[in-house]
């Protein structure tokens, strides 16, 4: 079989909303194996509004507990994290040098606000491009704003970012409109990772 990358997800035990210690990350890890992932982006949260700083600043301390947890089941773990638009993150001085782009790459996994959109999201993205890094934008179905909005998709993906969604968006894991949204954005090919 084909190696299988996962680009966004969850391993290191204790530091946001992903496994709360080591038994449930190990636990995650299997899944993942059993699955056919065979390298793992750790892509732990950069949300300041709920206390996860999983920046520059932490990356090594995350990426060694989460390879060991990747080592105990013959997982291969790259650095990465998710990060989550805010001045917090995005702002301030040397705000690129706390980013924490996939493994020795240049691309970013960036979570669009969960409510309202960006007034000029593309701008946003263009500074962050102006900065050497690319943009993966994530589980785009789960904002109607963005799922919704054919045009401003297209726009994204002119621009050259790419979308990703979900597998448990697809399978139903959310509720129906964001399944909805899945299934549309793979309808108009406009999905690069899943």
């Amino acid at each position: 079989a084909p190696p299988m990358i996962d680009l966004h997800g969850h391993l290191c035990y204790g530091v946001d909303d992903g496994p709360r210690d080591r038994d449930e990350a190990v636990a995650l890890a299997v899944a993942l194996k059993n699955a056919g992932v065979t390298t793992f982006a750790c892509t732990s949260h950069i949300r300041p509004d709920k206390g996860w700083i999983n920046d520059k600043t932490v990356i090594a301390a995350n990426l060694a507990k989460s390879r060991e947890v990747g080592d105990s089941v013959g997982l291969e773990v790259v650095a990465g994290a998710e990060h989550y638009v805010d001045d917090r993150v995005f702002g301030g001085d040397g705000w690129a040098q706390r980013l924490v782009p996939y493994g020795a790459s240049r691309w970013i996994l960036v979570e669009h606000p969960y409510f309202g959109t960006l007034p000029d999201l593309l701008g946003f993205l263009a500074r962050i491009r102006k900065e050497g890094f690319k943009v993966l934008l994530a589980h785009v179905e789960r904002f109607p704003q963005m799922a919704d909005d054919d045009a401003l998709v297209d726009r994204l993906v002119d621009a050259g970012h790419l979308v990703q969604v979900n597998l448990g968006s697809l399978a139903g894991a959310y509720n129906r409109a964001q399944q909805k949204a899945a299934e549309k954005l793979l309808k108009r090919g406009v999905v690069a990772v899943l």
